[in-house]
């Protein structure tokens, strides 16, 4: 809920150009009057994660810019002749939904900033003013303000512009619409007498009615631009110039901050709760300010003599896990979806190898040399906390967690062959779970937890799967064959299909296909080896490890367009990387 309000001017501040760094910051605040923005300015913070997207005019018309929660590295992100602003990131943290003036009047347009061009998509086209979009937190809906009926309405729409429809139809101005972090209401402003209120509407009842779905009316002191907390109980909102906040059903209603240095506007949460952005305007410019979810420790972010508003924080960038030689041992490093932020994990003087994510996405489970042999172990997601699992004198690896947490399935090496064994994930109560007729190795688990799959190598790479045994009466079950020509198979996060690595035209390529072993479709082909295929959360990604020569790099691939993004760049040997689970 991003938006652009018509702003005055604020204090005369030392510009920032996008060299700016936190000393220069700094510099500015301390040379500012004693009646400036000193005056709630306290000791600065000693770091703040995420990026935040605004809207600034420094380029002479409105465009989009991204920066550090911490006030470096601001850069334009889009950069065109027309006015672009009210930008909203989706929940996967890779695309956003804005305005452009580009056409003519403001129309949605929404960009993906992980592709290498990055180019608009229009998505409405309608005679009045759309904007102050927010996307619902599935990413399949887009809840936004049009005046294409006369006044301003709340409409709804499918995120790819498809099935547009006008959700209020009240007399007054309906204004500034969010979704709630758990997609059951959308919260807007709307008049009530000379006063702006909360109107509530509850998305099931867009989904069982084809009619104007029932608007309650939170009424109370003035609200506007309302924000909710990412845990779904509280709402910041301005009001009186201030920034407040309340309960999410209007009650308990707290001014947050005491300012006498202007209006603060369009309150933000960061995605961990802990921050707060927000504009402040005077005289003009206006810039962009955080401050802790207190409402202290206020920190000006933006220092350009041009207008900047509008603040968005990026959603918290899920990571990938990978082993990797880049350093001559094996280690495990995490890196962002997009490339950035590699993180090395491990640093010991032996291999650290095929890590796996535990369900929540805090633990990395992994296998890791004890006197010659591999154990698994587990790990904190920021590489603290390691511990071992298992001990004894056979080598276990390919570890992977059932979606409840509660077992671990692994392949281990027993009398020169492998097999697929379960334990609880204390490392307790060891289980042969296949009979060790052959090679067995890369188990997966069904999204029920009542299978697991697994590749097993024999004269070929097929897939089997095997159904859990009662604890009670165990006995290791007799595999069932799911698909030849099947190696390293995953299942989708919804259970639907599956994703592996097929032998095709001499070289081993990325395929999916149902759950059932029907519907096999080949995604590559290339004259590259490509393996141990996984997901990304929203099922509409694969990502894989591509051979070259002696190295192999992480490649990101949409399974419907094919379009493909090296995440990595292969410079090693970079293997089997893995989504960090959660929305």
């Amino acid at each position: 809920m991003k938006f652009i309000v018509c702003l005055l001017v604020l204090l005369t501040v030392s510009g920032c150009n996008l060299e700016s760094n936190p000393t220069e910051v700094e510099t500015n605040i301390e040379n500012q009057p004693d009646n400036s923005i000193q005056e709630i300015v306290e000791e600065k913070p000693a770091h703040v994660d995420g990026e935040i997207l605004f809207t600034s005019e420094r380029g002479g018309d409105r465009d989009l810019y991204l920066i550090n929660a911490d006030g470096t590295n601001c850069r334009v992100l889009l950069d065109l002749p027309s006015f672009e602003g009210h930008g909203d990131w989706a929940p996967d943290g890779n695309r956003i939904v804005f305005f452009s003036t580009m056409d003519g009047n403001r129309e949605l347009y929404t960009i993906n900033v992980m592709d290498e061009e990055i180019t608009p998509s229009r998505l409405t086209n309608s005679k009045g003013e759309d904007h102050l979009p927010d996307w619902s937190p599935d990413g399949d809906r887009i809840v936004f303000e049009s005046s294409r009926d006369g006044n301003s309405e709340i409409y709804i729409m499918n995120s790819d512009g498809s099935n547009q429809r006008r959700l209020t139809d009240i007399s007054s101005d309906d204004k500034a619409p969010t979704f709630s972090p758990d997609g059951k209401w959308i919260g807007f402003t709307t008049k009530v007498g000379f006063r702006q209120q909360l109107g509530l509407i509850k998305v099931e009842d867009i989904d069982s009615s084809n009619e104007y779905p029932e608007v309650t009316i939170i009424e109370g002191e003035p609200t506007g631009y309302i924000d909710w907390s990412p845990d779904g109980s509280k709402i910041l909102y301005h009001g009186s110039y201030e920034i407040n906040i309340m309960n999410s059903d209007g009650t308990n209603r707290e001014q947050l901050t005491n300012s006498d240095l202007g209006t603060l506007w369009i309150p933000v949460w960061s995605p961990d709760s802990k921050w707060i952005a927000c504009d402040l305007e005077a005289a003009k410019p206006a810039d962009i300010y955080i401050m802790n979810s207190e409402g202290k420790d206020m920190r000006q972010l933006t220092f350009d003599p041009s207008s900047d508003w509008g603040p968005d924080w990026r959603p918290v960038k899920k990571k990938i896990v990978f082993d990797s030689n880049i350093e001559g041992k094996r280690n495990i490093y995490t890196v962002n979806i997009d490339g950035s932020n590699l993180t090395k994990l491990t640093d010991n003087d032996v291999n650290n190898v095929v890590p796996s994510w535990s369900p929540d996405g805090k633990k990395i489970l992994y296998s890791s040399l004890v006197d010659r042999i591999e154990q698994l172990f587990t790990m904190d997601a920021d590489g603290s906390n390691k511990q071992q699992l298992t001990y004894g004198g056979t080598s276990k690896r390919a570890a992977s967690w059932s979606h409840d947490g509660n077992y671990i399935a692994y392949a281990s090496t027993k009398d020169y062959i492998r097999s697929i064994y379960l334990i609880n994930s204390d490392g307790t109560d060891e289980k042969q779970i296949t009979p060790g007729l052959a090679d067995d190795f890369w188990p997966a688990w069904s999204l029920d937890d009542e299978y697991v799959i697994f590749t097993s190598f024999n004269e070929t790479q097929d897939t089997y799967r095997v159904k859990i045994p009662n604890k009670k009466d165990f006995e290791i079950p007799t595999p069932e064959l799911v698909a030849l020509n099947c190696s390293r198979a995953e299942y989708s996060p919804d259970g639907s299909k599956l994703a592996f690595s097929t032998l095709y035209n001499e070289y081993w390529n990325i395929a999916i296909m149902d759950a059932d072993g029907s519907n096999k479709r080949i995604l590559t082909n290339n004259k590259h080896d490509e393996w141990v295929p996984t997901w990304t959360n929203d099922g509409k990604n694969l990502i894989f490890s591509r051979e070259n020569t002696r190295k192999a790099s992480i490649v990101l691939i949409n399974i419907e367009t094919l379009k493909e993004k090296n995440i990595t760049m292969g410079e090693a040997q970079e293997w089997r990387p893995v989504m960090q689970p959660g929305n």
